[in-house]
């Protein structure tokens, strides 16, 4: 009897975890389901051209993420809110925008850099997740805390600010992975990806220090960029594994659409060659005959809302002990909870950049087979060189162009 009674006593735990209504975290739960993977064949089909990866840096950069290219210097931000450049080989510091505390399991606390961009300018435009968006003098270091988010924006909190783009005539246009009401406090990326989608797509205007919502729920908002004429910006759902359009000017203007879909991986950050080109890069591979989670899961809201929850109140209690006890011991637990940064070696390794023209279609891809580095957020070509980003790797990646 009484292994009985625990069992239904679980079980009624359980059910109430995935059925009761106003258990936080407050997110939407509806079914939905992403496209298949494309196959991988023509354009897509297998090649090694990103082989032979090597790593720059190892045991001195945690987690570039992103990274860009400005007279033929390479930059990219850390973990700890570093701005760098790579100068002759060597890593140099220009600046850093980050809030003091006591280390980088901290991170909400601390702030970091993640998706970078140049402007016309030359002036450098960097997202930090927790603080919003931060606009630098790479020559002085000196910068400006340009949008702030730690008040409503259209009503709602943005939890994690993703990455930026800057048009000719200096409007800013920048996502938000998660976004959600006053109150729902959630910025865990493992327990948003299993909600509906909340990210958002925003304008910011200079002149009048405004911030305009553009697109509404997308399933996390990543990577971004502007067509050549700026007629259109292309923004990475990176849940859903497609890539939305925004149309700027034109008979589409104020509308979006589909870009491009069925991706087989995860986009992440975006850039445009000098030729038109975009360039997106895959963070985790997707096949049918190995799906992500969400594949199986997009059709079943209860499963989802049951994850989430099951998730937040694994993370809740240690979040509050660090809250009112800070200590090196919760703060790297519930940093590894939110970020799963122990798991990365252990999940698939493969490398994907996929070139697509301006009306969507697949190109080329780069891909690898040698499985020797994986988790790469950000790809650009510099002097015969790709470089490698990434949110998770204590390195910069680099494979030699082919000729």
């Amino acid at each position: 009897m009484g292994c009985l009674k625990v069992i239904f006593v679980s079980f009624g735990i359980l059910l109430s975890i995935a059925l009761l209504p106003g258990l936080p975290p407050d997110l939407e739960f509806t079914a939905f389901k992403t496209t298949e993977p494309m196959e991988l064949a023509g354009p897509m089909a297998p090649n090694d051209l990103l082989n032979g990866a090597e790593r720059l840096f190892e045991g001195e950069i945690d987690a570039p993420e992103g990274l860009a290219v400005a007279n033929g210097i390479l930059y990219t931000g850390n973990r700890q809110g570093d701005i760098l450049k790579i100068v002759d080989g060597k890593m140099v510091k220009i600046t850093n925008v980050a809030h003091p505390c006591n280390g980088y399991w901290e991170d909400r606390k601390c702030g970091r850099v993640v998706g970078i961009n140049f402007d016309s300018k030359g002036y450098l435009y960097a997202a930090d997740p927790y603080y919003g968006i931060y606009k630098i003098n790479v020559q002085s270091g000196k910068f400006e805390h340009l949008i702030k988010t730690d008040n409503p924006i259209a009503d709602k909190m943005v939890r994690v600010a993703n990455s930026v783009v800057v048009a000719k005539d200096g409007t800013i246009y920048w996502t938000a992975s998660i976004c959600t009401n006053p109150g729902v406090d959630v910025e865990d990326a493992v327990v948003a990806i299993f909600a509906d989608g909340n990210g958002r797509l925003f304008k910011y205007d200079p002149v009048e220090k405004t911030n305009t919502v553009l697109m509404d729920k997308i399933s996390f908002a990543n990577g971004l960029a502007l067509s050549p004429n700026e007629d259109f910006v292309i923004v990475s759902e990176t849940v859903r594994c497609r890539i939305l359009r925004y149309w700027l000017k034109g008979p589409n203007q104020g509308t979006a659409d589909i870009f491009v879909d069925g991706l087989p991986g995860v986009p992440d950050n975006i850039h445009i060659t000098s030729d038109g080109i975009f360039e997106v890069s895959l963070y985790k591979p997707r096949s049918k005959e190995n799906p992500l989670p969400i594949d199986a899961l997009g059709q079943y809201p209860l499963v989802r809302r049951f994850i989430t929850r099951l998730l937040y109140y694994i993370e809740f209690p240690f979040q509050k002990l660090q809250e009112f006890y800070p200590n090196i011991y919760t703060g790297l637990l519930t940093h590894w909870l939110n970020n799963f940064d122990k798991l990365q070696p252990y999940l698939p390794k493969a490398l994907m950049l996929v070139r697509l023209s301006q009306d969507g279609k697949i190109i080329e891809t780069l891909q690898s087979t040698d499985k020797i580095l994986g988790d790469i957020s950000d790809i650009v070509l510099l002097d015969g060189y790709y470089y490698l980003g990434s949110a998770h790797n204590e390195f910069l990646g680099r494979v030699k162009k082919r000729v």
